[in-house]
């Protein structure tokens, strides 16, 4: 029973994910025909916020100097960190 509502909200998540992201695209902050990278697997255990960050950042490619910026979706099911991470 727990297994099957975890399942739902994380399903939830998925859906309310895809429509922030199309609606980033529509106000053109994510460009409607980008192409996202494949994902990147972070084993997090026994890792701080701080240090998941780091290799979070490392792993993205800014151009621009100061001035760069990017949209970074963390995925994962629940209990896995994102929100700790954030």
């Amino acid at each position: 029973y727990e297994g099957h509502l975890t399942m739902t909200r994380d399903q939830e998540d998925d859906d309310k994910l895809q429509v922030g992201i199309d609606y980033a695209k529509n106000k053109g902050v994510i460009d409607p025909h980008f192409v996202p990278s494949p994902y990147q697997e972070i084993d997090v255990l026994g890792q701080t916020p701080d240090q998941v960050s780091d290799v979070i950042f490392q792993s993205v490619p800014l151009k621009g100097g100061n001035s760069a910026s990017a949209v970074i979706v963390l995925v994962g099911l629940s209990g896995t960190g994102k929100g700790t991470t954030v």
